[in-house]
């Protein structure tokens, strides 16, 4: 694909400020890929990780498209890292800012896709819902918003049982608890969109039912 742009995002004011120093100090830590410097340290296998990417944009991101990536994770070290580590990427196509303030500031129709994976159970609620309306602003007509990894409602009990295993005493300590959103959530945005709400069919992803992945097409207004 060509054009890729990405917000390294701090996601607003739901106390997430823990969450980023959080994935900071992964960058000191043993973890060399980049998913779990970015907080996927669970998922050992690199293979894993790359089928559950390609399994959320499948068919969507095509070459040539223009994609902004809003939130990569909330670490600027993350950046830092993809400056390095991306062969041949242009230093501007890498920027921190908090989701969704800092999307205010793209131009409205610019890109044919718009991802945020795992960034938005660090939410609040309202600032998720800017944060989707600011990325279907900056979509252009009959492009899609892809929101990955949403902690569904339904399962909730059964995250936060995980999370406190994950993330030890610090979570909802230290660190703030996840936000929810059912799947009927997405009905909301079905009067100027296609929406489609489904989960991974990668089955070596363990968080497979418990999170899933919405895409929002856009509509060509007429």
């Amino acid at each position: 694909m060509s054009n890729l742009k990405t917000l390294d995002s701090v996601t607003g004011k739901h106390d997430s400020y823990a969450w980023v120093s959080t994935f900071n100090e992964l960058f000191d830590s043993k973890y060399t890929t980049l998913h779990q410097l970015a907080g996927w340290f669970d998922i050992e296998d690199s293979e894993i990780w790359e089928k559950y990417v390609l399994d959320i944009v499948q068919e969507y991101v095509k070459e040539g498209h223009h994609v902004f990536e809003a939130g990569f994770d909330g670490s600027d070290r993350a950046i830092q890292h993809l400056r390095h580590a991306v062969v041949n990427a242009n230093n501007n196509n890498f920027f921190v800012g908090t989701i969704p303030d800092a999307l205010s500031v793209i131009e409205s129709g610019q890109y044919d896709v718009t991802i945020s994976h795992s960034v938005f159970q660090y939410m609040s609620k309202q600032n998720a819902l800017l944060a989707v309306d600011e990325m279907l602003r900056i979509t252009k007509p009959g492009g899609v918003v892809i929101i990955g990894d949403i902690c569904d409602e339904a399962y909730k009990e059964d995250t936060e049982s995980a999370m406190k295993q994950h993330w030890g005493e610090d979570y909802q300590s230290k660190l703030p608890g996840y936000l929810y959103l059912s799947k009927s959530f997405w009905k909301c945005y079905e009067d100027r969109c296609d929406v489609l709400v489904r989960n991974s069919s990668v089955e070596e992803y363990w968080r497979r039912e418990s999170r899933y992945i919405t895409y929002l097409r856009k509509r060509i207004q007429v």
